[in-house]
């Protein structure tokens, strides 16, 4: 009877669990009742329920051209309205929820990032692969890797070193959350 009661409490903790990263969440490696988030120049606002709803204040079916999602809700392509081209970036997710690959077409070329996570479900890799059929097949790869130097109560971090050819530089982001 013991084992049956931690068994039950055990699932029904799952569901719990589970709204604590949402799809729009996973893609900025993300979770909890995240508010907003500022990284670099950029802000991403989300709903109470975990949907990324804007970009530095502007919807983002206003700030983009277009926003697709797949039915587990993952966003799976986004266009950039800009004038001329249009780039495209697709996502393809892990089994686990997590964001694997982003692949973003240009007029001048295809940008491939490979994600790989650490214990913790940071991101610890990225292999970006880049090749540029318009610059005479010119390309390149490079890899950066990240180390984690601050992680707040919620569990996301706030600060992390990128490594790219030797050269290190600190990355910060600011997380505002819904009470």
């Amino acid at each position: 009877m013991k084992k049956l009661l931690v068994l039950l409490a055990l699932l029904l903790s799952i569901p719990a669990m589970a709204q604590d990263v949402t799809p729009d969440l996973a893609l900025y490696n993300l979770k909890g009742k995240v508010k907003s988030m500022k990284q670099g120049e950029n802000t991403y606002s989300f709903s109470e329920e975990g949907k990324w709803i804007e970009i530095n204040g502007e919807d983002i079916y206003d700030h983009y051209e277009g926003v697709r999602k797949n039915r587990a809700k993952q966003v799976i392509e986004i266009t950039w309205n800009e004038t001329g081209a249009q780039p495209t970036q697709q996502v393809m997710w892990n089994t686990d929820g997590t964001p694997r690959l982003k692949t973003t077409v240009y007029p001048q070329g295809v940008q491939n990032i490979h994600i790989s996570y650490n214990e913790q479900g940071f991101i610890s890799k990225e292999e970006y692969k880049i090749d540029s059929p318009s610059r005479g097949g010119l390309g390149g790869n490079k890899t950066i890797t990240y180390t984690y130097n601050e992680v707040d109560n919620h569990g996301n971090w706030t600060s992390r070193t990128a490594t790219i050819s030797g050269k290190s530089t600190t990355e910060t982001r600011t997380i505002e959350y819904y009470e």
